[in-house]
């Protein structure tokens, strides 16, 4: 299992809306803490406010043994400051297959003087159907504030933010959700999924992992060899991106560097692209998967 690989993919979601072409903190896009996908925000402030949540939850399907151990990473941005500054917190839990009872909860705590604290829990639990076992996994924002949030502003800053995870399997197999053999399909119509859906990663052949993502992937998505970093923003191509990135103005480029950072650094890599680099990103033919390849 390439471990890296997946977790670079993972890492795209992470930073999926973290700074928006002009990519200048002053651009009205980047004042607002919008932060769309996969935001867990503190329950008071979810109690007040429908449409938001503080619990993210997938539930899928293995087909396992005894000795098998699932594990789970789930992973999250946690703003600092007034800015946009940001630092990726990882909780890591496993569980045996053969552990019965209501799972495992691990519960987390991130915060220290210099910034306000997020607190949350990381729970999964198995149980089996026939030949099966399904798999649950549970994050939740458990973030209480001493005032009142007034605004989704205040809110986010307790808030876990691109909320996703990684799970694995040691000596066992996930079942696709999008793609499930023909008799487990009735199965798969009974997981339910809230503010994240599970797709396969990794080895084709292994089937051993899986992403639960706040947007929408099709199995097994990778990052197109040509692109040499991240753009933080997946409805726009490589290409498009670093044109306009390249005609920004000096004024502009040195509010952009002045914020330092990723951002300061996606500038530098694109300014430093070779013309032959840059007419890579126009676009490749890739074959697509025909029924009968099914």
């Amino acid at each position: 299992m390439n471990l890296d690989a997946i977790r670079a993919v993972a890492a795209a979601v992470l930073y999926e809306g973290y700074m928006l072409y002009p990519y200048r903190p002053s651009a009205l896009k980047n004042r607002s803490q919008g932060w769309s996908f996969g935001t867990l925000l503190p329950p008071s402030y979810v109690a007040e406010n429908p449409g938001e949540s503080d619990l993210m939850q997938s539930e899928v399907l293995l087909l396992a043994s005894g000795d098998s151990v699932v594990e789970a990473e789930a992973r999250f941005l946690q703003l600092l400051g007034e800015g946009a500054e940001t630092l990726e917190r990882t909780v890591h839990s496993a569980l045996p297959i053969s552990a019965a009872g209501p799972g495992i909860e691990t519960n987390f705590a991130f915060g220290d003087e210099d910034h306000s604290g997020v607190r949350g829990v990381l729970e999964i639990q198995t149980r089996r159907l026939d030949t099966l076992f399904k798999l649950t996994v549970r994050f939740r924002n458990r973030t209480e504030s001493d005032q009142k949030l007034l605004n989704r502003d205040q809110a986010i800053k307790r808030g876990l933010i691109a909320a996703h995870a990684l799970i694995t399997i040691q000596n066992g197999r996930f079942v696709s959700l999008i793609d499930p053999p023909e008799q487990f399909r009735t199965a798969v119509s009974s997981c339910k999924q809230i503010g994240v859906f599970p797709v396969m990663v990794g080895n084709e052949t292994e089937q051993n992992a899986m992403l639960l993502s706040p947007i929408t992937l099709y199995d097994y998505p990778k990052l197109a060899s040509e692109s040499k970093g991240d753009f933080f923003d997946s409805t726009e191509i490589d290409e498009m991106l670093s044109l306009r990135v390249l005609t920004l103005s000096d004024t502009e480029k040195e509010e952009i560097r002045a914020t330092g950072g990723r951002v300061s650094q996606l500038l530098e890599r694109t300014e430093a692209l070779s013309r032959t680099e840059l007419s890579s990103l126009h676009g490749t033919m890739q074959p697509v998967r025909t029924e009968k390849q099914r």
